[in-house]
């Protein structure tokens, strides 16, 4: 009888032990995927630009870099690629991320496509109803399809204009590198197709005006960016910080540390991480300086459908913006403008020191002003 309940005992014991095993395992994945949620970015790190000049305004493709899978601002289509017929979210998978922090389920999804092209662009798309951000997601097959990275970015743009076709406006697209995960399709081969495939898109579509191709990594983002650089024929220079540009970034550290409210956006974030760095790299500090000009004159003219930037600026003058001011937004423009767009071998756009300087100190004014005059405004723009 003493052994009976022994053994009972130890059997109930060991139940309990399960079970509170079985709860400690749950908690902590839950609190793992918490901090991982208010610890990641929900902006993302603006690396590289080109922009695109179309019959209907100015097109942007952005590098940047973070984690698809916890983005915060909205998103018309993410583009993702699968082996033919496998969608299943595998663990250290994009679409096993998207399941596990977003509970997005390309398997199921894909039983009920908005578009189905498979059979003959081995494409499909799908509504993704109960996300706030992403709103819709275009799966390519890419590997088990018999085809090359040629026809698989042809089926890209041919899948887009047949959503155009069909009525759905599409603003924003972002990707990651496509096929280069546990597809393992050679990285240089794709990044130089792809830019040329969104080259001709963005000029052509209508409603399409940002491609996001996003890297997950710090080093692929270097190594991305590197290529992306050396295929638009750009060389950059980087700087060491003298006591000149070391007192300016100072400043404007300064001003964005003593009003955090008014520089929410990603693209203040960015450029806090570059002034942070002990060389300043010519073309981050262009970009970067450029996107800050766009954001600042979105929030003064509360437009955001507009990418004429020039325009833009000379719509200050409406709003009594001094014309020396208007001449450092200008100033920001064109610094910009020399590194966003193709460069060709007789092209000298290189900026020197004293450049640097004059960026720096033109960022400053421009943050000034805004503080001064708009910085209670709302920001909006995401990077």
């Amino acid at each position: 009888m003493a052994v009976s309940l022994l053994r009972c005992g130890v059997f109930l014991l060991a139940k309990l032990f399960a079970i509170y095993l079985r709860s400690s395992l749950l908690y902590l994945k839950y609190l793992n995927d918490y901090l991982y949620r208010i610890t990641d970015r929900k902006y993302m790190n603006l690396i590289n630009l080109l922009e695109i000049k179309s019959p209907f305004g100015y097109r942007q493709f952005k590098l940047v870099q973070g984690d698809i899978s916890t983005i915060a601002f909205p998103v018309d289509l993410l583009c993702v690629s699968a082996f033919a017929g496998g969608y299943v979210p595998v663990k250290g998978t994009l679409l096993g991320s998207l399941y596990d922090r977003r509970s997005i389920n390309l398997k199921e999804l894909a039983k009920v496509p908005e578009i189905d092209l498979r059979n003959s662009q081995h494409s499909f798309f799908v509504n993704v109803k109960d996300d706030p951000y992403i709103k819709r997601i275009l799966c390519l097959e890419m590997v088990g399809t018999n085809r090359s990275v040629e026809d698989i970015l042809n089926s890209l743009l041919l899948s887009l204009f047949t959503a155009e076709l069909k009525g759905i406006r599409i603003k924003s697209l972002m990707m990651p590198l496509l096929g280069t995960g546990k597809q393992q399709i050679n990285t240089i081969e794709i990044l130089g197709s792809l830019i040329k495939k969104m080259e001709y898109l963005l000029s052509t579509s209508p409603s399409l005006e940002n491609v996001y191709l996003v890297a997950y990594t710090k080093d692929q983002a270097g190594m991305l960016n590197d290529t992306m650089n050396l295929l638009l024929k750009r060389s950059v220079s980087v700087f060491h910080k003298n006591q000149i540009i070391s007192s300016v970034s100072s400043n404007i550290r300064q001003l964005m540390n003593d009003n955090p409210k008014a520089f929410t956006s990603g693209c203040y974030v960015d450029l806090i991480n570059l002034l942070n760095e002990h060389d300043v790299n010519a073309f981050t500090l262009a970009i970067t300086s450029r996107k800050i000009c766009e954001h600042i004159l979105n929030t003064i003219l509360n437009d955001e459908t507009s990418t004429d930037l020039a325009k833009k600026i000379n719509l200050l003058k409406s709003t009594q913006t001094p014309p020396w001011m208007i001449s450092y937004f200008h100033m920001l423009r064109i610094f910009g403008n020399a590194y966003a767009h193709e460069q060709h071998p007789e092209s000298n756009s290189q900026m020197n020191e004293q450049d640097i300087v004059i960026t720096l100190f033109s960022v400053e004014r421009v943050i000034e002003y805004y503080l001064e005059k708009w910085g209670n405004s709302s920001s909006s723009a995401h990077i």
